[in-house]
């Protein structure tokens, strides 16, 4: 009388969602969520600088950016370094157009 074979799809398919939602960094490592202004705070770490967060009008939109930050976002030593590396190889360009220019090469 009751044809209930839809409703295994239903259920899978909010398993699925629940698990995904599970694996969020968010979820798992639950960062501290505080206002800060006009906006949310959705900090993991001791402070700003060493810490991992996310901003947002909301607390969910916070925990939103947290995600993408989760999963961007290097380290101050590692952001340092791509600096000074790419400040190196500018400066290494700008010496060879220089001896390029210098000699005549390319002209």
């Amino acid at each position: 009388a009751f044809d209930i074979s839809h409703m295994k799809v239903t259920l899978q398919q909010e398993f699925s969602i629940a698990a995904y939602e599970m694996q969020r960094p968010s979820v798992l490592y639950r960062p501290s969520v505080a206002s800060d202004g006009n906006k949310w705070c959705a900090l993991y770490g001791p402070n700003l600088m060493e810490g991992v967060c996310g901003f947002g009008d909301t607390a969910a939109k916070a925990m939103d950016d947290f995600d993408q930050n989760w999963l961007k976002q290097k380290t101050p030593v590692a952001v340092r370094m791509e600096k000074q590396a790419a400040k190196i190889a500018n400066e290494e360009a700008l010496e060879e157009r220089l001896n390029n220019d210098q000699f005549g090469v390319g002209a």
